[in-house]
């Protein structure tokens, strides 16, 4: 299998656990990037901060903060 390593990707997605269908699809694609060697950090929409067993970061956010926590976290993580 490939690696990405070095790869840094911020996805912006609804996350509401404890599951939805677009969520498990998101977490499905998001492993498997991880298990690849990408460092993946996904900004939540929906998501309350809840302990996860993913194998990526989760940042919570609401749909009013979202344009602030990309901001933010674009300019702190530099995703390519």
């Amino acid at each position: 299998m490939a690696t990405s390593a070095g790869m840094n990707v911020l996805a912006v997605t609804e996350y509401n656990l404890p599951g939805s269908g677009y969520q498990t699809i998101a977490e499905g694609i998001f492993s498997r990037m991880a298990d690849r060697g990408v460092d993946v950090r996904i900004i939540g929409n929906g998501y309350g901060g809840q302990q996860h067993d993913s194998k990526f970061s989760v940042i919570p956010t609401q749909l009013s903060w979202m344009p602030q926590h990309i901001m933010a976290t674009a300019d702190a993580t530099h995703p390519n």
